[in-house]
């Protein structure tokens, strides 16, 4: 499955295995929340003339993305019926977002969203 493929992917050794990497945890990018954010590190990685170095942080987003990525990710279907809520957040690095509707002061998702900021 495309889930066991990603969970099981080995740590990567060039840029060509972290865009690989990247191209399929992004299929899932919109049920993973802060999915830009996350990737930030690896995807600096994959620059123009960047030189490799992989450190506690690429490492780190690497888990995280696996971690996400094995969670339950369920998504409400959109009801016009019911009040949406809007979550924004932003930050020097990145841009994110949760549209969804709010029950018992959990908000349940419809949607994710998120950009990394070019610097």
């Amino acid at each position: 499955s495309k889930i066991e493929a990603v969970v099981k992917m080995p740590k990567p050794k060039n840029v060509r295995e972290i865009r690989t990497f990247l191209g399929m945890a992004g299929y899932y990018r919109n049920f993973i929340p802060h999915m830009a954010s996350l990737a930030s590190p690896l995807t600096d990685l994959t620059k123009n003339n960047q030189k490799w170095k992989w450190t506690h942080l690429e490492q780190k987003s690497f888990d995280s993305i696996k971690e996400e990525r094995t969670k339950e990710m369920i998504l409400m279907p959109f009801d016009a019926n019911k009040k949406i809520i809007l979550q924004v957040d932003a930050s020097n690095d990145g841009l994110g977002a949760v549209l969804g509707y709010e029950c018992n002061d959990i908000i349940r998702p419809i949607a994710y969203a998120s950009k990394k900021l070019n610097q």
